[in-house]
């Protein structure tokens, strides 16, 4: 395999990763406002192909962190 399709591949599986912990992330009722407006920009971003910038992947993490599963248990035990 060359390294061109290599690195196709591997941007392929980042790409079904992240789609995949967003769609989850989108079904938890902790996941609203901005956050769920970001990660549907997002979805849609990463649906067309386009690359992500770095500020983007930044705020990515943050906001999969505060809608994590374990976030929403938190918030259903309060």
């Amino acid at each position: 395999m060359g390294l061109t399709r290599l690195f196709k591949y591997v941007i392929i599986c980042f790409m079904e990763t992240f789609t995949a912990r967003i769609n989850a992330t989108l079904t938890r009722a902790v996941c609203q406002g901005w956050d769920r407006n970001f990660l549907r920009s997002i979805l849609a971003q990463l649906e067309d192909g386009v690359e992500l910038t770095g500020r983007q992947r930044e705020t990515l993490y943050r906001v999969l962190d505060r809608c994590a599963e374990t976030e929403e248990n938190k918030h259903e035990e309060w």
